[in-house]
């Protein structure tokens, strides 16, 4: 696999937000106190933007704006929907969330939400309607079934970008069968379930010789995992989902970086790795191309 290294401009990053927080939790429980996880999410939020250099970056969350609503996903009468997920565990993460919130938008990033969906589907709405070129940044394979010539995933763990045109060496299956394959797979950690008896391998020969070689009872499961696991039909299937996104997008539309306000919660946080480099945050988020030159002055004098 190619490793992404290169700094290549796109017009949106969209970050898995969830996703990014889960990882940043762990990581800084496993390494001590010393490593906060407002941090670790900042640091990888700095990393991103020094790779890609993106116009504008979107960070979308499973928080829903309508609660007390449920979605097809939850009201599906043949599985219980993320039913093995650990609720403490959840809760240890989650209670970072609302002061990261906080502090990516004096960043100037753009928080979204969801109506009555998931970020999963925020993300699959903003990637194939925000104009110009799109990068999702998560670990969640799902959102390999977006990829096309404006929409790439990146994977944080492994490094790398695909793309339309690395898609089948990476990936061993052709975009278009991608939301087939998962849906023969199934996903444990969402509670779907695998077909019987199918695994990659036997997932991959299905989708040559013809779905319809499955037996009507596991046609009927891979015909409900499809539209679990459909990243499109949320926002299409509810009239007001789309609006909503819509909405949120035009009213940050202005949304610029107050990096005062930035530094001052960075201050009352003791991220002490952001305020002694705050320089290098206000060139990254605020484009002050002078700054940038400045402190390639001195890094070049070191």
């Amino acid at each position: 696999m190619t490793k992404t290294k290169r700094k290549q401009r796109v017009s949106n990053l969209i970050i898995d937000s969830n996703n990014l927080l889960h990882r940043a939790h762990w990581i800084a429980e496993s390494r001590g106190r010393d490593m906060s996880t407002p941090y670790l999410f900042l640091n990888s939020i700095k990393k991103y933007v020094k790779m890609f250099g993106p116009d504008n970056i979107y960070t979308v969350w499973d928080k829903k704006l309508a609660p007390e609503l449920k979605n097809f996903r939850l009201t599906n009468d043949r599985i219980e929907y993320k039913a093995t997920r650990d609720k403490d565990r959840n809760d240890k993460v989650y209670k970072h969330e609302p002061i990261i919130r906080k502090i990516v938008k004096y960043l100037g990033l753009r928080n979204i939400y969801p109506g009555v969906m998931e970020g999963d589907d925020v993300a699959a709405y903003l990637s194939t309607q925000l104009p110009g070129s799109n990068i999702i940044v998560s670990v969640d394979q799902d959102f390999l079934q977006l990829v096309n010539d404006n929409i790439s995933v990146y994977s944080p763990i492994k490094d790398i970008l695909i793309t339309r045109s690395n898609f089948f060496d990476i990936v061993d299956v052709e975009i278009k069968d991608f939301l087939k394959y998962k849906a023969l797979l199934g996903d444990k950690s969402d509670n779907i379930p695998v077909i019987p008896k199918v695994g990659e391998k036997t997932a991959k020969k299905i989708i040559k010789t013809g779905i319809d070689t499955l037996s009507s009872q596991h046609l009927e499961i891979f015909h409900n995992n499809m539209k679990l696991m459909s990243l499109k039909r949320g926002y299409t299937t509810y009239k007001n989902e789309s609006i909503i996104y819509k909405r949120q997008v035009d009213r940050l539309s202005t949304l610029k970086p107050d990096m005062q306000g930035f530094l001052n919660i960075c201050e009352s946080l003791n991220i002490k790795q952001v305020t002694k480099n705050i320089n290098e945050w206000k060139s990254l988020f605020t484009n002050d191309e002078q700054l940038v030159l400045t402190i390639q002055k001195l890094i070049n004098t070191l």
